[in-house]
């Protein structure tokens, strides 16, 4: 089975890129100040003209006049001229290739062919008015980790991470072989299929509808999967820097839905106290200044997530983390680049290191209840005691299940069944009644659909050798309506 898929043209142009007319001028202040960065269509110069020194004639007839360098530059009437041209014969295209695909989707039962038509339906409701931002603001001290390193062949040449190898089991070593890959679109790395299908975290008709989803969820910001620019994961290790490049973009959008981004600095090649001092500083000088990147409310510094920070000692940590060190060569405390940095809380023993190693608070990421001792609900008041005795951060990180065994078919004893999302309100619930309440919360993920952990519309899906899960009895978009529904009682909660 193949999916039928519509033209990324008519997608890209059910989104206006500059709905707002009153766009902040802090965001335009941000690019002009990032020289190297990606600067998306709306902000570039409405007119330049002003700046030339130079007007249309009295008159304002057509042809081209010239300025004070002269150089020459279309006068108004012909400008507007051409782009009503432009515009007609831009919508007759789009009319002409939309309307006999859209016929043959509406025709088809192909289920990948339904999901594609659930997807256009989806999306022309979600996005008849990006300029009118309706419903209550987002909010947030609720953030969802988000991974921003899938690609599709229409936009990066070829299919990332959908096609994710097949992991062979540290447990029981095996002979070097070559590691099977999926082929996607039909065989995916994920026990479960997107609604969206296999799309590529770079285009931006993707981004919009997520930041959208995300706002109706009441979800205020986006946990992202960041490696420095020289790295990227082992999916992508021959792709540096991908989502290093995604972030300008996110931030920029994200920002059009009243959402923010946050930083999940992960593991890669001899990471080390030292370079993440290094990562938080370049962090904070490339996209520090831009009105998304989150700042915490409470302290108005960044906040950045270190996964797997356990890898490195405490006594390393310390000397970049911990305030007795400050002043010191990489120690960020009382610089401009101090930060909320935030450790990955995975056996009882890492709460010392946290303490010692200058952390500004626990997270604990995993969304398998009895799989770690700080992803294992019943010790969440434990650890939020820990927090509040040494004035630290608990964010305990809730999900709606776990399933990674298209990718580690060894796994399945840390599978977890979504049970129709009762699975995720106990994840809530145990959030929720702390006796000692927390600041914020974390949700295992928006879209980390290989470890089966994603709350983005998924739908049932058969190819010619596997049938995925799907949230049924639930509809697909069941995980964000139910995020919002526990979203608005901690708002309560935090008032």
């Amino acid at each position: 089975m193949k999916q039928e898929k519509l033209p990324t043209s008519y997608y890209r142009n059910t989104l206006l890129h500059d709905s707002n007319n009153n766009f902040n001028t802090s965001i335009k202040h941000y690019h002009n100040n990032n020289h190297n960065t990606h600067t998306p269509s709306y902000l570039s110069p409405r007119d330049s003209s002003s700046s030339s020194g130079s007007s249309d004639s009295e008159g304002g007839g057509g042809g081209v006049v010239f300025n004070n360098n002269n150089t020459p530059v279309f006068t108004h009437r012909r400008f507007h001229l051409f782009s009503i041209v432009a515009f007609v014969i831009v919508a007759a295209v789009l009319l002409y290739n939309y309307s006999p695909l859209q016929r043959k989707i509406q025709s088809s039962t192909d289920p990948a062919a339904v999901a594609s038509e659930q997807l256009v339906n989806a999306r022309m409701e979600l996005t008849r008015d990006t300029s009118k931002l309706t419903g209550p603001a987002p909010n947030q001290r609720v953030q969802t980790f988000y991974y921003p390193w899938y690609g599709s062949p229409e936009q990066d040449g070829r299919y990332l991470h959908w096609n994710h190898e097949v992991l062979p089991n540290p447990y029981k070593p095996q002979p070097a072989t070559a590691a099977k890959k999926y082929e996607a679109p039909e065989e995916i790395g994920a026990n479960f299929y997107p609604l969206a299908g296999c799309y590529s975290s770079m285009n931006e008709t993707i981004i919009h509808m997520h930041m959208q989803w995300i706002r109706q969820a009441g979800i205020g910001s986006l946990i992202v999967s960041w490696y420095p620019p020289a790295y990227s994961d082992g999916q992508l290790e021959d792709t540096p820097g991908f989502s290093d490049k995604a972030m300008h973009r996110l931030l920029d959008i994200a920002y059009q839905y009243e959402l923010t981004v946050a930083l999940h600095v992960e593991p890669y090649k001899n990471r080390d106290a030292i370079s993440v001092s290094a990562d938080i500083k370049y962090c904070i000088e490339k996209y520090g200044s831009h009105p998304a990147f989150y700042r915490h409310p409470g302290t108005g510094l960044p906040l950045f997530y270190i996964y797997d920070s356990y890898l490195t000692s405490a006594d390393k940590w310390e000397k970049v983390l911990n305030t007795k060190y400050s002043g010191s060569p990489f120690n960020i405390r009382e610089t401009p680049y101090n930060a909320v940095v935030i450790g990955l809380l995975v056996e009882r023993s890492h709460l010392a290191n946290l303490v010692t190693g200058g952390f500004d608070g626990a997270f604990t990421y995993f969304a398998t209840d009895r799989f770690t001792y700080g992803s294992t609900i019943s010790h969440w008041p434990e650890i939020a005691q820990w927090a509040e005795k040494h004035n630290k951060m608990f964010i305990p990180s809730v999900g709606p299940g776990y399933i990674d065994t298209r990718i580690r078919p060894w796994n399945s004893v840390n599978t977890r069944n979504r049970e129709e999302g009762a699975y995720y309100d106990r994840e809530m619930e145990a959030a929720f009644s702390l006796s000692h309440p927390i600041g914020l919360l974390s949700i295992t993920s928006w879209n980390e659909w290989h470890e089966g952990t994603q709350i983005e519309p998924a739908v049932p899906y058969k190819s010619s050798t596997f049938t995925y899960e799907d949230y049924e009895p639930r509809d697909p978009f069941y995980y964000i309506k139910r995020t919002r529904y526990w979203v608005d009682r901690f708002a309560l909660l935090w008032q």
